[in-house]
């Protein structure tokens, strides 16, 4: 595993930028990796207290509260400029002041969860995840997001300062020296005199459910599909399966995601023919020894192949009594079949039957379709495999005279020849 080489601190924020110094007063005072940027998320008004708070110098040329923490503790410089203090959008692609409505939300939700995403993409960069600030959406958002994508280096945390100090807007944090600030009813209070507790927060990292590929699609990915692909992964007795062969819908509906097939036909159809396993002669891996237990497994292989191929093409006579060359002399009349099947890949059926290459082929990449797009706990719930005591994949000796089918009762699996729309 890489180990990174800089400390990202990620933080939400509300109008109360004070909790960025008091997180990194907590880690310099649990002597963890010092922070070599900061990124913050807030609102269009966090964002300008932020700056104020932060950044700004004071009147007497005092620097801001960040640089006054890092000369205090004699630590080096964290970047933090105006372009890392990030405003969410809201559903009309506005600065947010506040989040007033659903769209807001689901915004909100989006913008935090893309970002951890892509601070996780970057193997030699720690995040270090503060949910001490903002809004109580905010940081769940922010929390769930670490559960997807942090990595077992990343940490997060959450910071307490004493009570009578976690409401003064001039408390930054503890210094060295006196110095006396007033809440509202005029009681002062010593800076020097306050205490700040660096809570690291545990956090159950789903991150190993998922392929890389699938961690890079999250990236793009809506809030609520990613946690509608979340629960499909970690609640698998739940799934139902939809396939819908049509050639303007040929599409896989796992509950309510969907798994677009339309420039994966082969496959498609393939899946097709092992879900449809429990109506046909079962499908079996055309290997030697299956093959010379049973010499017409490839024309068998062949015929159910095209069965689930005639799902897609209802208006054209294709019969079961007619012969394997006539089949693929019917299919071939519908242009659709040859905008997608070359008359090589259907003669090839009729003349060789389904070759062990083809077989583990269209399997093969099935499962990479599969990986692009769901997470590794669904491929193999979806992916055909040899019905064997183990489940799940087994070794080729293991395997022979297995069935190949979905690993799910017959009940969950759903075929329909309508489109949807």
């Amino acid at each position: 595993m890489t180990h990174p080489t800089s400390t990202t601190l990620l933080a939400v924020t509300g109008l109360a930028p004070q909790v960025i110094t008091e997180t990194l007063y907590g880690i310099a005072q649990s002597q963890l990796d010092w922070p070599h940027k900061i990124v913050i998320i807030t609102t269009k008004k966090g964002k300008q207290a932020a700056i104020k708070g932060l950044l700004t110098p004071q009147p007497d040329g005092t620097p801001g509260q960040l640089k006054q923490l890092c000369d205090e503790l004699g630590k080096p410089p964290v970047y933090l400029t105006e372009d890392n203090i990030l405003a969410v959008s809201d559903a009309d692609k506005q600065a947010m002041d506040d989040t007033r409505s659903e769209a807001d939300q689901q915004a909100l939700a989006n913008f935090i969860v893309k970002e951890v995403a892509k601070l996780c993409s970057d193997p030699d960069t720690r995040l270090h995840t503060s949910i001490a600030g903002g809004r109580k959406t905010m940081t769940f958002y922010l929390g769930y997001a670490m559960s997807i994508f942090g990595r077992p280096f990343d940490r997060l945390s959450h910071v307490l300062v004493s009570e009578q100090y976690e409401y003064l807007p001039d408390f930054y944090f503890p210094t060295s020296a006196s110095k006396l600030i007033e809440n509202r009813n005029g009681e002062q209070f010593d800076c020097r005199d306050a205490q700040v507790t660096l809570s690291e927060i545990p956090f159950v990292s789903l991150r190993s459910l998922f392929s890389p590929a699938q961690i890079q699609l999250f990236n793009d990915m809506d809030y609520a599909d990613l946690v509608a692909q979340v629960q499909l992964a970690t609640n698998p007795d739940s799934i139902n399966l939809t396939l819908y062969a049509h050639f303007n819908d040929a599409c896989l509906m796992i509950n309510d995601f969907e798994v677009d097939f339309s420039d994966n036909l082969m496959e498609y159809v393939f899946l097709l023919m092992c879900a449809r396993q429990g109506e046909q002669s079962e499908i079996k891996r055309p290997s030697a020894v299956n093959i010379k237990a049973d010499p017409e497994l490839p024309q068998k292989l062949a015929d159910n192949f095209l069965k689930a191929l005639a799902l897609f093409v209802t208006d054209t006579d294709y019969r079961d009594s007619m012969s394997r060359a006539n089949k693929v002399n019917a299919l071939t009349q519908n242009d659709a079949v040859c905008k997608h099947f070359t008359h090589k890949t259907l003669n090839d059926l009729v003349n060789k039957g389904m070759t062990l290459s083809m077989f583990d082929s269209r399997r093969n990449d099935l499962k990479t379709i599969l990986q692009r797009q769901l997470p590794m706990t669904l491929v193999n719930i979806i992916l055909p495999h040899p019905n064997t005591d183990s489940g799940g994949e087994t070794s080729e000796k293991r395997t022979q005279g297995s069935f190949y089918r979905i690993p799910l009762h017959h009940y969950r699996i759903r075929i329909e020849t309508k489109a949807r729309y």
